[in-house]
Formats: C-alpha cells, sequence, structure tokens
C-alpha cells in the first residue's frame, strides 16, 4: 500500500485555513499529494495550491459548517476509486517517511488501515484505504445523505463543543460502521509505538529535542494555533527535517 492522497479540509477561517501552505509543502516532502476540501461560499479568497490541490464546495445551508469540513473528508474518500487516501487534519503535519510510507509498503492494497487506533471512537487521524475501500466500509452514498446519517447516529450523544453542535460526530459514525461491518478481516489496524501521541510534537506539551527532530523520531506535530502567532516557532522544527 501506497498513500496517494493526503484529505485535509477548512472553511476560511484562519484559524485553520492558515495551517494550509505549510502543511501540504509537509505532505509533499514524503510524496504524497494533498488535497484541501475548501468549504466556503466566497470564491474569491486565494488559496496556495503551490504543493496540493484545492477543492472548493459549497456548503450544504441545513448543517452547520462545521460539521460538514469535518465529515467531507470522509466522504471524500469514498470518491477516490483506486488511490489511497490518508484522513487528516489540516493543522497536523506529517514528519516520517517510515510512519506514513515505509510501514505500509507490505499491506495490501485492499485492507482498511489505521495507523494511530485508540480505545472508543476511531481517530479522524489516520484511516488509510483505498476508495473502494472506503466505499466498502462507509458507504457510496451522497454528501448530504452521509451527514444525515451521521447525525442519526450521534442521537443521545453530548456533541457540542466550543460552540460547535455534532463536533466529534465524524467519528462516532466511522467508528459505528467500521464496529458493524462484518467481514473484520479487511481492516489492518497498527497500534502507534508510544500510545497515542507518542513520538509526536503535540501542542498540549510542546517541547521536543532538536536532534531527535533531525535523527526523524518524530511522526508528526499536532501544532499549537494559531499558525499566525506560531509560524516562526513550527517554522524551527521543519528546518532541522
Amino acid at each position: 500500500m501506497k498513500i496517494d492522497i493526503a484529505i485535509n479540509s477548512s472553511n476560511s477561517n484562519p484559524f485553520y485555513l492558515d495551517f494550509w501552505p505549510s502543511v501540504s509543502k509537509a505532505w509533499r516532502r514524503l510524496n504524497i499529494n494533498p488535497v484541501l476540501l475548501y468549504i466556503e461560499d466566497n470564491d474569491n479568497v486565494a488559496i496556495s495550491e503551490e504543493y496540493g490541490n484545492v477543492i472548493r464546495i459549497k456548503p450544504i445551508p441545513t448543517f452547520p459548517i462545521s460539521l460538514q469540513c469535518q465529515i467531507i473528508r470522509y466522504w471524500y474518500a469514498t470518491q477516490l476509486g483506486n488511490k489511497v487516501g490518508v484522513i487528516s487534519d489540516i493543522d497536523m503535519y506529517p514528519m516520517s517517511n517510515f510512519y506514513f510510507n515505509t510501514q505500509l509498503e507490505q499491506i495490501p492494497n485492499d485492507k482498511y488501515v489505521h495507523i494511530n487506533p485508540s480505545v472508543g471512537n476511531i481517530p479522524a487521524c489516520y484511516h488509510v484505504a483505498s476508495g473502494d475501500t472506503y466505499s466498502k466500509v462507509l458507504g457510496n452514498i451522497s454528501f448530504d445523505t452521509y451527514i444525515s446519517k451521521a447525525i442519526l447516529s450521534s442521537n443521545g450523544i453530548n456533541t457540542r463543543y466550543a460552540g460547535n453542535e455534532y463536533w466529534s460526530v465524524d467519528e462516532v459514525y466511522s467508528t459505528l460502521l467500521i464496529n458493524n461491518y462484518e467481514d473484520k478481516s479487511l481492516f489492518h489496524f497498527i497500534p502507534r509505538d508510544g500510545g497515542q501521541n507518542g513520538h509526536r510534537i503535540d501542542r498540549s506539551t510542546w517541547k521536543y529535542d532538536r536532534q531527535l527532530v533531525s535523527k526523524g523520531y518524530y511522526y508528526d506535530i499536532h501544532s499549537i494555533r494559531p499558525y499566525s502567532k506560531y509560524s516562526n516557532e513550527l517554522k524551527k522544527i521543519i528546518d532541522l527535517l
């Protein structure tokens, strides 16, 4: 298995969108093509396509745009055909060729892989599968139908967070579909060395060893935010790669 496409999403909120130019460069460095699913009514926002492709999508008026930005990644993954896509967050920087390339080389393309599973809801980062395999598990349906089904799956669950409605419903619904899929042999989940945040430079603690960065110890960066405030700090790490 070889990842072809890294799936990111955002609306025009600079809290997220500002990461795109540098995070797309990080994915391209690993020979993975990044795609930004940009959900917004405004077509006049300039977005760099130097390192990745931008797909502009009109939001559906009946659903919160924050929910659409989360769920669009799963739906778009089902549209990739025989190409392999990894679902990621726009503020998550890939660092390790081993983690995103080498460890997947011996896995058949028809498997549904996750390289950072956890107990409970399966994180959005990092589902890995071909579009055909995503379709088997997540369904081959329209975007608005997928959203409606995801909302129904969260009935009775508190999904409000930081003023957003239906937060994490994308993970709730994809986890439900995976758990209910009859043929469990389809799945290949790879526990992350060191646990959920192992080999990660994480915003919750934000510390790292410069020598370990140079040696390829870290798998990814869960970035501090906003980018406008911490861009120089991020650049220091990325320049060490």
